[in-house]
């Protein structure tokens, strides 16, 4: 039995963690005691946003994929403009990550890519959906139909 994944919630602690990570950026916070785990985080936050999408790709006939799907959307973006402001910043922590610069800007392709996929899918879905709605099945035919034959 495959485990039952809270997208939901996945997705809303994901996006709480880059928030902490981004004040932590902006905050004059020792890199000496944060650094390594400001790495850490970084690389879990690009890890998990990677296996959402490709969970929620494997699983195209969940009930709210597309609504997940713009949720990890914003989550990723949320997540690209923190690595982008991860090599600008000005404090003395930003400027101790700019040794890991090119991981940094690694996971920003990354997730540069996800969001791609994301919002492709998403548009394509949304397509197929509107095309759908005006599609009248068989059976709906034969139920209006039958309406009219025994009037």
């Amino acid at each position: 039995m495959t485990p039952r994944v809270n997208y939901e919630d996945d997705i809303f602690f994901l996006s709480s963690i880059v928030k902490s990570l981004s004040n932590g950026i902006e905050l004059d916070i020792d890199p000496e005691f944060f650094r390594d785990k400001i790495i850490e985080d970084i690389a879990f936050v690009n890890m998990t946003l990677n296996r959402l999408k490709d969970s929620l790709q494997e699983n195209a006939y969940l009930i709210r994929r597309t609504e997940y799907m713009r949720e990890l959307a914003r989550a990723v973006q949320v997540f690209c403009n923190f690595l982008d402001s991860v090599n600008s910043s000005e404090s003395a922590l930003g400027e101790a990550l700019r040794d890991s610069s090119e991981t940094v800007q690694r996971y920003r392709s990354e997730q540069a890519e996800v969001l791609n996929y994301l919002n492709r899918t998403i548009r394509s879905e949304k397509t197929q959906v509107t095309e759908e709605e005006h599609i009248v099945s068989q059976d709906e035919y034969r139920f209006l139909l039958e309406d009219q034959d025994d009037d």
